[in-house]
């Protein structure tokens, strides 16, 4: 959650314990949900974990006949022994277990059972595995308490049940608990005793590993299910099994806060511990309304299971109902968990991709004003829980909405390929391939010709400019060297920034009010830009806009992310600053980084894919695009422009070199020296599945505020992307391979033994003041150039660009004032230097700091 500048400025860090630990996201998508209504928007709220039914009258007479009495005074530790008496009368009645009173404890909710229970036996390091999806607060809790949650995927296939051979598998020497919950919160799933015994039968030759078992909704159960609990049905693991229950759900009591639990005398013991120095005893009042809930008339629970099981029926054919959603009918509690993998990789109807569970509920809060909650939240996806605690009225009227709103998404447009290219296995769901293994996607120039618009360089800014420029109905020929996107663009990280480097008021005080302003807001837009071109075109190259995150690595790089907060603000940009605690709940990186600037603005894409993506569109717009045709001479002829590539040659009226390689070496008129800087890039195999639920689980992508700057992300196959400053495939390559295995190492423990499965190197046009450069070197001639590795929004933009103002003629449109030349001094010194520096801080760098 966004902490306000002034308490980051007051020097508040949070606890390690706790900075991977964020709010519920039931509560935030509540509260969300929430603001809208007062707002007046008539948003239906399914992600309420509580009945909709009024606590019996019977129990609140007992409540107030305990204030009558006077029972307003502390209790017993944990629990009054007439609450005990009653619990140990219907854990025998009920589940035919068998507790005395001192192996019982009474706490404020389920949840604090749950802590007292970690807190009183985890040590640092021990594991409790807990099958997915999972109760939020489960693992949670778990990392809190000093343990390490074990996540074991259940899928509907499974029936969202644990089973034996995953069990076994997951078990070792560092296993302490397993927690198991049925019926399940969120998926409704309920273990049978057939579901329990191999279970059971693993858990008896694992002595060294207790059982922890959530009954929470031991009352709602449909279609004859026989509940059972395993310290019943396993005599043998009673003395090592806690047995967590509340009267929360059956009784409608969720805000009296009554949990309780049977287990072995020592961990009892060792709970109330706990419990003394946290809460001490429960609410007396809560405790004598208890009593009566458990003594008293049960009469009243099978109508509300009836009720509860029509709504379930009604939302279950509901969602099978709807194209993109599959729903499997639960045993119990009042939730669905629907899959909504039908729907991924479609589009709004604003726009937006669709490429996850929190996508789609976003989309549906926003269009339909109907809260649910995304699978991500209870570890696992593509899924969404809804409540069907709430009126069958409410629940036809969102589910209505829902349906119309999955019915108005459509599915993405197919890629379109140029005329005559030869087909790439698989290159939309790439980032990069070894130079050896890339594949041309259009064919040499083979002939002479004369178009409107050359263009030489086919990356980011070429490919723009040749999408342009063909949908304006021009002629267009693009010359690349070597294939598309074989430079600094296919082997880019894949971030989409907003804006420079630079913060607003150093570009401003560099090039003046009114020009600084511009360029400002230009590529303030450049995000937009191109998620906007890869949803008309149809480019498949794995588009997530849910902004980036600055890390700040250091107090210093926390102070420098507040002034670019105030500066982004004032200058229009929806920035936003986050503490340690939000960045680490964000990103998965523990005790690391002091803080981070949101921009939600920007995204993450496979950048050789969409570079690709940009000259396959140009292609079916018209325009000739040429690959492993290098120019060796461009001379100006008259009024036109003359490139020779491949022993041809190509006229054209307009030119626009857009590319880095031809700073030196041709015949060319334009001679612009700039520092020439290498970048490496490593990407691992793909993450395990639990490492996945915990890392960058938004898909932001991230870049620090360290002097030699690094950047990761993670793609749609699951792989961590880590990357900085360095020559990879030069004499400093095995220092930067290990810099990055180090680094990986420390930020994600989990990811430790993943291997780098590809490694790449680009190269960014880097001018001394960091603003980008368009020279008029000629008639009709620019060149742009000077991203400062930030290719593929600024890239965009100035392609685009580019192309307007030479075949309007008109130099206004470009996002910043044409110059006549560009030159620096010692640039391959400057070059070294990077290097140099950039291998220096590696070798001695074993993490961020």
């Amino acid at each position: 959650m966004p902490l306000e500048p002034q308490a980051l400025e007051a020097g508040f860090r949070p606890a390690s314990r706790i900075a991977s630990i964020g709010v519920s996201k039931i509560l935030q998508i509540g509260a969300r949900a929430g603001a809208m209504k007062k707002q007046g928007l008539p948003v239906i709220i399914l992600g309420a974990g509580e009945p909709d039914f009024d606590t019996p009258d019977t129990i609140k007479a007992a409540a107030k006949a305990a204030i009558d009495r006077g029972e307003t005074k502390y209790t017993a530790l944990d629990g009054t022994p007439e609450l005990k008496a009653a619990i140990a009368a219907k854990f025998a009645r009920e589940n035919g277990v068998e507790y005395a009173l001192d192996e019982i404890t009474v706490a404020t909710g389920a949840k604090q059972i749950l802590f007292n229970a970690f807190m009183a036996s985890l040590n640092p390091g021990d594991e409790v595995i807990i099958p997915t999806p999972y109760w939020t607060s489960y693992s949670d809790i778990v990392e809190l308490c000093g343990g390490v949650p074990v996540l074991l995927p259940c899928d509907g296939k499974a029936g969202f049940r644990l089973k034996a051979e995953q069990l076994q598998r997951a078990i070792s020497p560092k296993t302490r608990w397993v927690l198991l919950n049925s019926p399940s919160n969120p998926s409704g799933a309920a273990y049978s005793e057939a579901d329990y015994r191999p279970l059971l039968d693993v858990l008896l030759t694992q002595r060294h590993v207790w059982l922890m078992v959530d009954d929470m909704y031991e009352h709602i159960v449909y279609d004859g299910f026989r509940f059972v609990t395993p310290a019943a049905l396993e005599p043998k693991l009673k003395p090592r099994t806690l047995t967590i229950n509340g009267v929360s759900k059956a009784y409608a009591m969720t805000g009296w806060r009554i949990g309780y639990a049977g287990g072995p005398k020592a961990l009892i013991k060792a709970m109330a511990v706990i419990q003394s120095q946290a809460t001490s005893c429960p609410s007396s009042v809560s405790q004598a309304a208890a009593v009566e809930a458990l003594n008293g008339p049960q009469d009243f629970l099978a109508p509300r299971q009836e009720s509860f099981k029509r709504r379930r029926d009604l939302v279950v054919a509901a969602l099978n109902a709807i194209d993109g959603l599959e729903c499997r009918v639960p045993e119990g509690a009042f939730y669905t968990f629907a899959s909504c993998a039908g729907l991924m990789g479609r589009i709004s109807p604003k726009g937006k991709r669709i490429a996850t569970d929190s996508d789609f509920t976003d989309y549906l809060l926003e269009e339909a004003h109907v809260a649910v909650v995304p699978g991500s939240a209870f570890g696992l996806s593509p899924y969404f829980r809804i409540s069907y605690a709430t009126s069958e009225a409410e629940l036809q009227e969102a589910l209505k909405r829902i349906a119309a709103a999955c019915a108005a998404l459509r599915a993405a447009p197919e890629v379109i390929k140029p005329a005559g290219a030869p087909a790439i296995s698989g290159d939309a769901g790439i980032l990069w391939r070894a130079s050896a293994e890339e594949h041309s996607l259009a064919t040499p120039l083979a002939g002479d010709k004369t178009v409107d618009l050359l263009i030489v360089g086919g990356g980011f800014t070429g490919n723009a400019a040749a999408l342009e420029a063909a949908r304006r109905g021009a002629t267009v020929c693009l010359l690349e060297a070597e294939i598309i996107g074989h430079g600094g663009s296919g082997r880019n990280v894949g971030l989409v920034n907003a804006g420079l480097w630079l913060p607003p008021e150093t570009v401003i005080a560099q090039m003046g009010e009114a020009a600084g302003r511009r360029l400002i807001d230009e590529l303030g837009q450049g995000p937009g830009r191109v998620f906007s071109i890869i949803e008309r075109e149809g480019i498949a190259c794995e588009p997530i806009r849910n902004g980036t995150l600055h890390l700040a690595h250091s107090p210093a790089g926390l102070k420098d992310l507040q002034e670019r907060h105030r500066q982004g603000n004032r200058y229009g940009a929806p920035l936003e600053l986050f503490d340690g605690f939000e960045t680490a709940r964000r990103t998965g990186v523990h005790d690391t980084f002091f803080g981070s600037l949101f921009d939600p603005r920007a995204g993450t894409i496979q950048p050789l894919a969409y570079c690709r993506g940009l000259a396959r569109a140009a292609a079916a717009n018209g325009a000739a695009i040429h690959d492993r045709s290098p120019v060796t001479s461009l001379t100006r002829q008259g009024d036109v422009w003359v490139a020779r590539a491949n022993g041809h040659e190509v006229k054209a009226r307009h030119l626009l070199v857009a590319t880095n390689a031809y700073q030196l070496g041709i015949e060319t008129p334009f001679k612009a020296e700039y520092t020439a800087v290498s970048y490496c890039q490593f990407a691992t195999e793909p993450m395990p599945e639990a490492a996945r639920q915990r890392i960058l689980t938004g898909g932001e992508g991230c870049w620090d505020t360290a002097e030699v700057m690094s950047s990761f992300r993670t793609d749609l196959a699951g792989r961590m992307i880590i990357g900085g400053i360095g020559n990879s495939d030069g004499p400093g390559a095995a220092i930067h391979k290990s810099w990055a295995r180090r680094k990986l190492s420390s930020l994600f423990p989990a990811l430790r033994k993943l291997k780098f499965e590809y490694g790449w190197r680009g190269r960014i046009a880097m001018p001394a003041d960091h603003i980008p450069k368009v020279v008029a070197f000629g008639p009709n001639a620019y060149a742009a150039f000077g991203y400062s590795g930030r290719g593929i929004s600024p890239g965009t933009v100035f392609g685009t660009q580019s192309a307007v103002a030479l075949l309007e003629g008109n130099p206004d449109a470009l996002p910043v004032a044409p110059i006549e030349r560009y030159s620096e001094r010692f640039t391959a010194l400057k070059a070294a230097y990077y290097e140099t520096g950039a291998a220096l801080t590696h070798l001695v760098s074993p993490a961020l700091r």
